[in-house]
């Protein structure tokens, strides 16, 4: 597998803030300093403080990444092309040993009180961007101390544009993280006998997820079963499946770093208990087929999102939806902008990472999600992962 080259992040990051007049962006979240440097802080990620981890994107220059001292050397081995920093912890380290008394917890102020000393020495500061959503009303207080209010904007946006189109690298991560994904559910679903509980599916679902690669490190689901449309983040053992129920079957799995994101619905038994779930598939999977007709250089979204409730609507009249797909990256919630939206009026480019989204939830007729991972092309797409054209999966093996 071709390795990360943290050159080309920077060139895309770097072009981006010239386009939007940037000195330079002090960035906090932790998928986005994973992306400006290559280092994910388990720290940042785990706790969500803000402060745990930082990086510092100059118009010009390397970025700075800025760590505990407890994770330098994990940042140092995991970086290229990237000055890490270190601030002081509770830990005794005795690489780091400098002799001084060890607080009972890290000060947060002090990752923002380097990157503020590190901006002013790589750039101007007349113009710095900030992940404003997520920035604690403290840490906002102090940048417009530090600096001119009006030179603070939001960064979210070059963010954006910068993650839409993906590179060589993150192509191929997320391709495999697909098929990986795609194996799992089949092989999930091969795993479940009428009369299993919700948490036993949840616990084969867990083992074979890890077990498909030693690059796994985290997974995810959001499975629902039966009339219980919806989903649980700790599975519940009172409800067993029976022969005829639908599963919605939708979740990820990271390594590198990025996840992935399937939906699937499938017949316990290979048959539905009613024809009215059939139908239902039936009415979704046209939809399905006409988003990935329809993609292609230069479409609009909105487009697509019109054609392809347009198409389920000729079957189920009632039914609505706020998207049909949404791209995907880094992002700790699968789904990043942009989305296949009524009023999204971007238009699809080669480089683009989508899943769809066409999903229908019911007590009555149980529930759904035809979610497949597709690359926009030069021609069209190419498809990581292939739907079931119905609800028997019997026949089927994944891809992985």
């Amino acid at each position: 597998m071709m390795l990360r080259d943290q050159r080309v992040f920077q060139e895309k990051l770097q072009a981006q803030m010239e386009r939007d007049g940037l000195d330079v962006m002090l960035i906090t979240s932790p998928e986005a300093v994973f992306y400006c440097t290559g280092f994910a802080s388990q720290f940042l990620y785990i706790s969500n403080r803000i402060g745990m981890a930082m990086a510092v994107v100059p118009a010009h220059g390397e970025i700075t990444l800025i760590v505990s001292g407890f994770e330098k050397l994990a940042a140092q081995q995991a970086v290229e092309h990237v000055q890490v920093e270190a601030y002081p912890v509770w830990i005794y380290i005795k690489d780091l040993d400098d002799g001084k008394e060890k607080a009972a917890q890290p000060d947060m102020n002090e990752t923002f009180r380097m990157a503020v000393e590190i901006a002013r020495a790589k750039t101007k500061c007349r113009k710095i961007g900030v992940q404003m959503e997520g920035l604690p009303f403290q840490k906002w207080e102090y940048l417009c101390q530090e600096f001119d209010r009006a030179a603070l904007v939001d960064c979210e946006p070059a963010l954006r544009s910068v993650r839409v189109r993906k590179t060589d690298w993150e192509i191929e991560v997320i391709r495999k993280n697909t098929r990986l994904l795609e194996r799992a559910m089949f092989e999930t679903y091969h795993s479940i006998r009428p009369g299993m509980t919700e948490q036993e599916i949840c616990s084969n679902w867990n083992k074979i997820s890890f077990s498909l690669s030693d690059e796994v490190y985290n997974v995810f689901h959001t499975h629902v079963m039966g009339e219980n449309w919806s989903p649980r983040l700790i599975p519940d053992e009172r409800f067993r499946v029976r022969e005829g129920d639908v599963i919605r079957m939708d979740g990820a799995i990271w390594t590198n770093g990025y996840g992935s994101d399937l939906g699937r619905a499938c017949a316990i038994g290979g048959k539905a208990a009613k024809e009215s779930m059939d139908d239902v598939y039936k009415a979704l999977y046209e939809g399905y087929q006409e988003l990935i007709s329809s993609v292609k250089p230069g479409v609009r979204l909105c487009d697509v999102f019109h054609r392809v409730v347009g198409t389920v609507r000729r079957y189920i009249p009632e039914y609505r939806r706020g998207h049909v797909g949404h791209s995907l990256g880094c992002n700790r919630f699968s789904e990043e902008y942009p989305f296949i939206a009524p009023e999204e009026e971007s238009v699809f480019e080669p480089g683009m990472i989508f899943c769809t989204e066409v999903p229908y939830y019911s007590s009555d007729n149980h529930s759904y999600n035809l979610e497949d991972t597709l690359l926009v092309t030069e021609s069209g797409v190419e498809l990581f992962s292939h739907l079931s054209p119905d609800l028997n999966w019997d026949h089927l093996v994944g891809e992985g």
